[in-house]
């Protein structure tokens, strides 16, 4: 039988209990689903085969004497901050990098994309060595044929060396007169037709003089690569208390189309045995089949069998380009077995004459046909990234173009003064997925990580409560590399409303790269609005399930062809308008020439044709929320994560500044019917109203807890409240709120009490943070913030100050900066036994960390 991760009754546990042999006296009821892969540990997992018998082979090696059939070139210097590459024919038994004219020796290796490579170079220094580590290679993948005629500026070059957007992986050694090994192991990009190696020469020379004696570079199948522990890039072992049977198999996190799922990695030969509890009713499985890219005939075999009757059992191909699908959803009903077990195996076969791929089973979630407990409401988040509140009709714009916002907006609840924690989009969003500030969650700047570890997920509370979980996002600063995957069973980095049909958007969709994969319209097509609206439907009725929808479209002023022509965005010629910066940027520099109010003009339409089809999109949500039969039974709010300045303040764009233009957000909530009706017998508002409540985004994780009968983790208490009492669960609401701007060596804070906003401008010389700037506002009487209290009211200047400071302070003590000491006595006894009984301060009050 199954065997629980932990004991009774933990999280998992009662997950188990569902379908399984539960724990006696279990105080809370079943969840609706069971995760296969990690609620609970298969009866036995069999690896014969899985792991290949073809072991790594030399395809190629250099001993610099002229006979390696590579083409070499040396990368010099061509006229002012020029560089090209000149064929050279090495010889001499070695390769030596110093000091000339030469910046690079480079060779160019012929690969095939979906290979396990891996390269070792053997070099040794002629002089004293050192203990300084120096770059001695680079592997840089191209997606196109190398031209070595091609005049490179040196910035182009560093941008080949740039790990985080290229396939590019760079190697160091620390010099020495021994001869030292220095290695990289990788898988070749689909995309990939040239592997370049780089032997490069810094412009201020090296520290010695180095000797490369001889470069290998071994191949192997990428499932013997795996199987024996290699890292594939986009694809991640999750950690797993029963996976002890290899590196082979276990779970994992994967990224093939832009699509992250969790699920149970299927090399060839692998085996997952489940035994399931008698049930006197039907149940569905909900899985789909994934298999990474290739570049050549790589096939494998999907098998699902119930007591050795296959429900499932497909061939598939590896996709050759982006074109291809890398996932196959599919849904199998389990029929009633009320007097025995069932056993149900999850397996994949090598197909004879064929490569083999990595394969995955993508979160195999088992669904009961009915539970004795009632469900819980589902969930709809929306962001639409940049969304000002004051163009929607719904808060007062005579000429909206939302007519389903609006809609929305008179079956709910719209705040009207609600904020953001940000002005821009990471740590917004990190606020709006963990009930935490930026100075509590950390990731405030584009360095920065949410901690799975010490933050609060909404998603993963609601994965622990039984939801389904999915996300379908515009990625960038929304996406899993910044930690946002954690708790979605998928997340899918395509975003869901673009703008794919005319020349701006496509030159965005050849920008907006992020991580080495690159954003495709194809993808995008194959991801959008459409899979979003069929996720809906598909969803089981007795689950409920959390949807976290994001789009940059109004971010991009990006408007498809549709509302190009809708708000007259074509010239006489009927092309589309020009549209560029470059106005903004002349404006945002301080170019007087620039006259803000043609800046304005220039952008409003592009703005508002964006804004109709964001909003066109919550409506094909909604809609498709309504038709699934679900519209009484789920929680539906749209948000953003910050707003736009238009000139208000000298600037156009945000995350510059934090004033109310770029910190107020719109925030609509339909709550569900049994909500509505429990809230109206409560005396609380009536569909349609305006809640004029002072609300945070750093309030949305905990207040949806709430609604669908949750407990939040007590750290979105203690670290979002920040101590700041809520008015209330029915609707969120508090007494202040903090709004930040960090980036490690500027803040910018903000903090909101009833009428008065006051900021701050801090700048960082190396060791302190010090506070330079200061206004004080009357928000509601100055809407524009336009006139400087702070000389008028100091006592409440000095009062709000000091708020800000000891929100400082708190925020260090959670993630310290290392640039501020924070003087305990300084913080309320009550919130330091919080963050004490949390797990922030360990040991002595002294002490401080996460």
């Amino acid at each position: 039988m199954l065997r629980r991760l932990r004991s009774c009754p933990s999280v998992a546990g009662l997950l188990a209990a569902l379908l399984l042999s539960g724990c006696a006296g279990d105080a809370e009821p079943p969840k609706h689903l069971l995760r296969l892969w990690r609620d609970v540990e298969p009866a036995e997992v069999t690896t014969a085969g899985a792991m290949t018998s073809a072991g790594p082979d030399v395809v190629w090696s250099t001993s610099f004497d002229g006979t390696d059939g590579a083409k070499w070139y040396r990368a010099v210097a061509w006229g002012k901050d020029a560089i090209t590459h000149r064929p050279v024919k090495p010889s001499g038994g070695a390769l030596i990098l110093e000091e000339g004219d030469a910046l690079a020796s480079v060779v160019l290796l012929d690969v095939e994309p979906g290979e396990a490579l891996e390269i070792v170079a053997t070099a040794r220094s002629e002089g004293e060595g050192t203990s300084e580590p120096v770059v001695l290679m680079a592997a840089v993948e191209f997606k196109e044929r190398f031209d070595p005629a091609t005049r490179w500026t040196a910035g182009e070059i560093a941008d080949l060396f740039n790990t985080e957007r290229n396939a590019s992986y760079l190697v160091t050694v620390v010099p020495e007169r021994e001869p030292q090994n220095a290695s990289v192991r990788l898988v070749v990009d689909q995309q990939t037709e040239v592997l370049a190696l780089y032997f490069p020469v810094p412009l201020d020379g090296l520290p010695e003089r180095l000797v490369v004696d001889r470069v290998a570079v071994t191949r192997e199948p990428i499932d013997a690569y795996f199987a024996r522990g290699g890292d594939v890039p986009r694809v991640e072992r999750i950690e797993s208390e029963w996976a002890s049977a290899g590196p082979s198999v276990g779970p994992v996190r994967v990224q093939f189309d832009r699509d992250e799922r969790e699920g149970l990695i299927a090399l060839a030969g692998a085996t997952y045995r489940y035994e399931l509890e008698p049930s006197d009713v039907e149940r569905r499985l909900d899985l789909a089949l994934g298999l990474r890219e290739s570049n050549s005939a790589a096939r494998a075999r999907f098998i699902v069998s119930l007591d050795g009757t296959r429900l499932i059992d497909e061939a598939h191909d590896a996709p050759t380009s982006i074109d291809e699908p890398a996932w196959h959803d599919r849904t199998i009903t389990i029929p009633p077995s009320p007097a025995r077990r069932q056993v149900l195996e999850f397996a994949t076969e090598a197909v004879p004459g064929s490569r083999v791929p990595l394969t995955v089973f993508g979160h195999p979630t088992l669904h009961p046909r009915r539970v004795d407990a009632p469900k819980r409401p589902n969930v709809v988040l929306i962001s639409l990234d940049t969304l000002r509140p004051d163009r929607l009709g719904a808060y007062g714009h005579g000429d909206a173009v939302t007519p389903h916002i609006d809609a929305l907006a008179n079956d709910g609840w719209t705040f009207t003064r609600a904020y953001s924690t940000s002005s821009y989009t990471l740590p917004s969003h990190g606020s709006m997925l963990t009930g935490l500030y930026p100075a509590y969650h950390g990731a405030v700047d584009v360095v920065d990580e949410l901690d799975p570890e010490h933050t609060p997920f909404l998603a993963r509370q609601l994965a622990d409560a039984g939801y389904v979980t999915a996300a379908f996002t515009g990625g960038g600063y929304v996406g899993p590399s910044y930690g946002f995957g954690v708790g979605f069973d998928r997340y899918s980095l395509n975003d869901p409303v673009w703008a794919y049909d005319t020349l701006r958007g496509k030159t965005l969709i050849r920008t907006m790269s992020w991580r080495r994969v690159p954003m495709k319209m194809n993808l995008l097509r194959r991801y959008g609005e459409q899979t979003v609206t069929d996720f809906v439907a598909a969803q089981d009725a007795d689950t409920p399930f959390f949807l976290f929808l994001h789009t940059f479209i109004v971010h991009n002023y990006a408007p498809n062809k549709r509302w190009l022509r809708e708000f007259d965005l074509f010239d006489e010629r009927g092309r589309e308008e020009p549209f560029n910066h470059k106005a903004r940027e002349a404006y945002n520099e301080g170019d007087e020439d620039v006259d803000p109010t043609d800046v304005y003009e220039q952008y409003m339409p592009y703005y508002d044709a964006t804004i109709s089809m964001a909003d066109d999109f919550v409506g094909a949500v909604v809609e498709a929320v309504e038709r699934a039969g679900l519209g009484d039974d789920t929680l539906i709010l749209v948000t953003s994560d910050h707003g736009e300045e238009f000139g208000e303040h000298g600037v156009f764009g945000h995350g510059v500044t934090l004033y109310d233009s770029n910190t107020r957000v719109p925030l609509i909530a339909r709550l569900p019917r049994s909500v509505r009706e429990a809230h109206a017998l409560a005396g609380a508002p009536g569909a349609g109203s305006e809640i004029d409540r002072l609300v945070s985004l750093v309030d949305l994780a905990p207040w949806i807890l709430r609604t669908v009968g949750l407990e939040p983790d007590p750290r979105m208490e203690t670290l979002g409240a920040a101590g700041d009492m809520p008015l209330g669960d029915s609707q969120p609401g508090r007494t202040r709120l903090f709004i930040e701007l960090d980036t490690h060596v500027s803040r910018k804070s903000a903090v909101v009490r009833g009428a008065s906003k006051l900021l701050t401008h801090s700048e960082s010389d190396g060791e302190l943070l010090d506070e330079e700037i200061v206004e004080l506002y009357d928000i509601i009487n100055d809407p524009a913030e336009s006139f400087d209290r702070t000389r008028i009211d100091p006592a409440l200047t000095r009062d709000l100050r000091a708020a800000i400071s000891e929100h400082h302070d708190l925020g260090t003590l959670v993630n310290p900066r290392g640039v501020r000491a924070v003087d305990l006595d300084s913080i309320d006894p009550d919130k330091l036994e919080n963050l004490r009984a949390l797990g922030y301060l360990i040991g002595d009050e002294d002490d401080d960390g996460k």
